[in-house]
């Protein structure tokens, strides 16, 4: 059994914003998926994109800590540090998604 806590959008109990909060979650597997590849495959340039949009999407709906974790693995991708430098906000942003509250890894 996980003794990780289960995160929470700041919006979770907000009507209006659950249908949204949902199917942003939803949608996290596939950006989940394209991460863990392009860092399989060291493809930078895919890592900086998925981290861009995260970085915009996460606070909008509530998840703060999915906006700082992108945001410092891609200002490190950015700025051409060696990609090992990036890996430790990155695989924070991965534990932190994988405990969100209905994510489902498919």
């Amino acid at each position: 059994m996980s003794t990780a806590p289960v995160h929470r959008s700041i919006y979770a109990d907000d009507p209006m914003m659950q249908p949204l909060i949902a199917e942003f979650v939803a949608r996290l597997f596939r950006q989940v998926a394209d991460l863990r590849h392009a860092m399989q495959q060291n493809d930078r340039i895919s890592l900086q994109r998925i981290c861009h949009q995260l970085k915009g999407s996460g606070k909008s709906y509530g998840f703060e800590p999915i906006s700082t974790h992108a945001a410092a693995a891609n200002e490190k991708l950015r700025a051409h540090h060696p990609l090992p430098d990036a890996l430790p906000d990155l695989h924070a942003l991965l534990d932190y998604i994988e405990h969100i509250e209905n994510y489902k890894p498919q």
